[in-house]
């Protein structure tokens, strides 16, 4: 998946992804809970969204200091508006790729929420994140499993390359994190697949495929869908989500 198909995706869910964002909500919770009750001098977070880690931050003094980044410069400043009433000081913020970001051991902590699923290079994606540390610093993130959006994979053949925890833990014992590892599977319900592709539409999530459905694939998607993958009078998406604290 390329940096500049990801970039657009989420610059035109910008507008209305924090209102849909509930699981990558829940998703940053999770995280934060995960980590030790501590204030660190300087935080950066990678993929920062619209807000929904950062707010967390701010609010639980996290870290003394706070730089924010994400891919999208329209999401970047919908992040800064929703921190600027809670924050002393506004953040640092960085429009673009997180690889890009420079540094040599600089923070204390290096934070990412539902974003490392989009890299390619997964290993490369923490190595880098790892020059970012301190020594004895830390690394927390989440992201998605193999199982992640496996009624849409089975229908239409696209998604991401979904890393499993034998591999990422793998990836992170070779770069010398010690770690702690969580994972949960969830159902996420809806009133038929017209509102699953609404909150995919809403959420950026649409960079998942090359190139859009035609009238006749999506008809024949949406009827195969709340066919096979419904409950009562709902259907449902599987979520797959791996939470990840590591230490050097």
């Amino acid at each position: 998946m390329s940096a500049s198909r990801v970039k657009k995706s989420f610059d035109k869910a910008s507008a209305s992804y924090h209102d849909y964002a509930h699981v990558q909500k829940d998703m940053a919770e999770y995280l934060v809970s995960m980590l030790p009750l501590k204030t660190r001098d300087l935080i950066i977070e990678a993929g920062c969204g619209t807000g929904n880690l950062t707010e967390l931050l701010i609010k639980n003094s996290i870290g003394a200091d706070l730089v924010i980044n994400d891919i999208s410069p329209a999401m970047l400043q919908k992040c800064q508006e929703l921190i600027a009433p809670l924050a002393d000081k506004k953040a640092l913020a960085y429009a673009g790729d997180f690889m890009d970001l420079k540094g040599s051991a600089t923070y204390d902590l290096v934070i990412s929420n539902a974003m490392l699923q989009w890299c390619q290079d997964l290993k490369g994606a923490l190595l880098h994140l790892k020059s970012l540390i301190k020594d004895h610093g830390e690394l927390a993130f989440s992201s998605f499993g193999p199982q992640n959006f496996k009624e849409i994979k089975s229908l239409l053949d696209i998604g991401l390359d979904y890393k499993g925890q034998d591999e990422i833990c793998a990836i992170l014992e070779s770069l010398g994190f010690k770690y702690i590892f969580k994972e949960r599977v969830i159902k996420e319900y809806f009133a038929g697949s017209h509102e699953l592709l609404s909150y995919i539409k809403h959420t950026g999530v649409g960079a998942l495929n090359d190139k859009p459905l035609s009238f006749k694939e999506l008809r024949n998607f949406m009827s195969c869908y709340d066919r096979d993958f419904k409950e009562g009078d709902k259907v449902y998406i599987t979520w797959h989500q791996y939470f990840i604290y590591a230490t050097l």
